[in-house]
C-alpha cells in the first residue's frame, strides 16, 4: 500500500488513507473496548488546544449544543467558530449564553440563512474565515478541528496520563499534518420522547458501540496548508503528505462519541430539517444527503411511528 500511496495524486490519497487507517482504528477499538483500558471521561484537559480552532455547523440543536461547547471548552479549546444554519429553536441563544459564560474564549457565531445541504462548501468557507480572522493573533491558529453538535471528541482511555501525553505529542510534532478520530455511536438504554433540561450526554447515552462497524472518521488538520474538508468532514479533499504524517487517534485512546439520535422530538427536527435541506439543493448536488431524503420520505408516510422505529434500531445497534 505504501508504494501505491506514494504514486497516487493528492486527490487520490484520501481514499487510500482510509483503506489503511480505518482498519487500524477498528483494531485499536476492539482491544480497548472490551478491557479495563476503556473508560470514557469528560474532564480531561489539554491546554495546548487553546491554539487550535473548533468549527461547527449547527441547526436546531438546542438540546445538545451548550453541552457540546462546554465539553470542548473543558477539553481545552478556546476558539470556537459556529455557523448557525437558520435555526428556529433556542440554539442561537445557547451559543450566546456560552459566549457570556466563557469570556476567556473567542466564540464567533454567524447566522446562515441558506437552508440547502451545502456543508462542504460552507465549512471550507468558515475554515478560511477562521484562519484569516485569527491571523493577527500572537498565537496563530495551529490545528483546525471539525465537529457537529452531536459529536464530542472524547478521551476513552483509562490511562488518561498516557492519552494526554500522546495527544500533546501530535499537536507539537510539526511533521504531523492530520489527526483521524473515529465515531463511536452512542444511545440511551430506553427510548426517550424528550430530554430533561439538565441531562448529561455521557451518562444518558451510555450504550455504546462494541465494534467499530462501520468505521467512520472525522479529520482535523494542521492549519495554513491549503487543505479543505469534504462533506461531513470525514476526509480531506486532497492529501499531499505521507501516510505517516497522519495519526489515528484511537491509538491514543481518543474517539468522537456520537449522539445522532437522542429523542423522538430531536429526531423529528433532524429528519424534517435534513429532508428539506436536501430538497433545497438536490438540483445542484443529487449525491448529497440521500439518507435524509429516504428518512424524510418514511416520516411523511408514517409520521412519528418512523421516529420510534429508527430510534429503537439505533438503540439496538449500540448494544
Amino acid at each position: 500500500m505504501s508504494s501505491e500511496f506514494d504514486a497516487a495524486s493528492p486527490e487520490q490519497r484520501p481514499g487510500l488513507l482510509r483503506a489503511v487507517t480505518d482498519p487500524v482504528a477498528a483494531e485499536f477499538f476492539a482491544d480497548q473496548r472490551h478491557s479495563a483500558a476503556w473508560l470514557p471521561c469528560s474532564d480531561l484537559s489539554i491546554p495546548e488546544l487553546a491554539s487550535c480552532a473548533l468549527l461547527l455547523m449547527i441547526k436546531d440543536e438546542d438540546d445538545i449544543i451548550y453541552e457540546n461547547l462546554e465539553h470542548h471548552y473543558r477539553l481545552g479549546f478556546r476558539r470556537f467558530f459556529v455557523m448557525d444554519n437558520a435555526s428556529t429553536d433556542g440554539t442561537s441563544g445557547l451559543v450566546a449564553a456560552f459566549r457570556a459564560a466563557r469570556p476567556d474564549a473567542v466564540v464567533f457565531s454567524c447566522f446562515d440563512p441558506v437552508a440547502g445541504y451545502y456543508q462542504e462548501i460552507k465549512m471550507n468557507a468558515l475554515q478560511a474565515f477562521a484562519q484569516s480572522y485569527l491571523a493577527h493573533e500572537d498565537l496563530p491558529v495551529d490545528w483546525i478541528f471539525f465537529v457537529d453538535a452531536d459529536e464530542f471528541i472524547t478521551c476513552c482511555s483509562a490511562d488518561t496520563g498516557r492519552a494526554k501525553s500522546a495527544f500533546q505529542a501530535v499537536l507539537a510534532d510539526r511533521d504531523k499534518k492530520m489527526m483521524i478520530f473515529h465515531w463511536v455511536q452512542c444511545a440511551s438504554e430506553q427510548l426517550i420522547t424528550n430530554l430533561d433540561v439538565n441531562y448529561q450526554p455521557m451518562a444518558t447515552f451510555s450504550r455504546r458501540w462494541r465494534k467499530l462497524v462501520p468505521s467512520v472518521p472525522k479529520v482535523a488538520f494542521r492549519g495554513n496548508h491549503d487543505i479543505q474538508t469534504t462533506q461531513g468532514n470525514h476526509t480531506p479533499a486532497t492529501y499531499p503528505f505521507a501516510i505517516n504524517q497522519s495519526v489515528v487517534m484511537a491509538e491514543a485512546g481518543f474517539y468522537v462519541l456520537h449522539y445522532p439520535m437522542r429523542s423522538v422530538d430531536q429526531l423529528r427536527k433532524k429528519i424534517v430539517n435534513g429532508g428539506r435541506a436536501y430538497e433545497a439543493c438536490s438540483k445542484l448536488r443529487s449525491d448529497f444527503g440521500g439518507h435524509w431524503k429516504y428518512y424524510y420520505g418514511l416520516y411523511q408516510q408514517h409520521g412519528d411511528a418512523t421516529l420510534s422505529h429508527l430510534l429503537r434500531e439505533h438503540i439496538e445497534g449500540c448494544a
